[in-house]
């Protein structure tokens, strides 16, 4: 039976996940769709940071002592990096992080690397 993400179609077996919930038992997950349904539900802990892209910078979301950061297709485009992070830091404030909670959360997800 071929195995592959429900979310992705990912199949390659070493980055699949199996999940057991509801409709979806004997299915499969990759790592980085998993991680973005665990951050939508707010079971994981975690920050949002800049990230540059190709024509200028964005916003992602990193995940406590996870390696990298996730990429948010919802989140608009910026000129600058230091514009993402202040509207990263705006929606920091929102969840209540300090921005030094939040620095702490996105060096944890460099360390992991």
């Amino acid at each position: 039976m071929v195995q592959f993400c429900i979310k992705c179609g990912e199949k390659d077996p070493s980055k699949l996940i199996p999940i057991e919930e509801g409709v979806f038992t004997n299915s499969h997950m990759c790592r980085g769709c998993a991680d973005r349904a665990l951050l939508l539900r707010g079971e994981m802990e975690f920050a949002f940071t800049a990230v540059t892209t190709e024509t200028g910078a964005t916003v992602g979301a990193a995940v406590k002592d996870e390696p990298g950061y996730c990429k948010l297709s919802n989140m608009p485009e910026f000129e600058t990096y230091q514009e993402a992070q202040d509207y990263a830091d705006e929606l920091n404030a929102k969840l209540r992080l300090t921005t030094l909670d939040a620095w702490k959360i996105v060096a944890s997800s460099m360390r992991n690397q």
